[in-house]
């Protein structure tokens, strides 16, 4: 079984939307979990979910990063492969130049500000920053879980977010959407900046669903193939 993770129900729309135009049967073989964002509710989503349904052959976590490359564009997108068993199939068709093998660092904020997130690039020379990469795999390498993190960068080095989001996640990871709507209101001077976000976003939905559409039927049938 191939479990599709992601932080966010509207990146779990982009799975959605694949489903409607691959292969029929394909999505017989795969599951789908909503984490919520942050390393915690990640690691415990993922832990109830072995628990309770077993571990899947292999568990693909996409979704959107902040840049800490200084070469990253928004949109590019961000691939990282945690294969204990080193038995993946061959994808190579989904890189290319908006498309690199490359690393993510994980840490439980969001990282909103260009001086932050240059520092991170210096610190830790990883490509891009989210939240549950970290989490998500040291929980599916104590099972012997192989993790295909694939996500597209919604904010580049050079970007300040608008808003600090991590004041707007509630219990569970998840965003308390009319709260910050409430807030965008009262704050009209952030408009623009929410409006770039969401044109950037847009973008890495776009990425996220090509790639995606070639990757997950590859995996999906070679973890079903008789020899496996």
């Amino acid at each position: 079984m191939l479990l599709i993770c992601s932080a966010l129900e509207e990146e779990a729309s982009i799975v959605d939307s694949i489903f409607k135009n691959i292969e029929p049967g394909i999505s017989r073989f795969t599951d789908k979990l909503i984490l919520g964002m942050g390393p915690q509710v990640a690691s415990t989503t993922i832990k109830n979910y072995i628990e309770k349904k077993g571990p899947p052959g292999l568990v693909v976590l996409f979704g959107y990063a902040g840049g800490l490359d200084p070469k990253l564009e928004s949109g590019d997108v961000v691939v990282e492969i945690s294969s204990p068993k080193n038995n993946l199939p061959n994808f190579s068709d989904i890189y290319d130049r908006q498309c690199k093998v490359g690393s993510f660092f994980a840490q439980d904020a969001i990282a909103s500000t260009p001086e932050e997130k240059k520092k991170l690039f210096e610190i830790t020379k990883c490509d891009a920053v989210d939240m549950e990469s970290s989490s998500l795999t040291q929980v599916c390498a104590s099972y012997g879980i192989s993790v295909i993190i694939i996500k597209a960068i919604s904010d580049t080095q050079t970007t300040r977010l608008p808003v600090d989001f991590s004041k707007f996640m509630q219990e569970g990871g998840r965003v308390k959407l009319i709260s910050l709507i409430l807030h965008i209101i009262t704050h009209p001077w952030i408009i623009p900046g929410m409006l770039n976000l969401a044109s950037a976003n847009k973008k890495c939905k776009d990425q996220l669903s090509f790639r995606l559409g070639i990757l997950l039927p590859i995996l999906a049938k070679s973890l079903n193939e008789p020899s496996n």
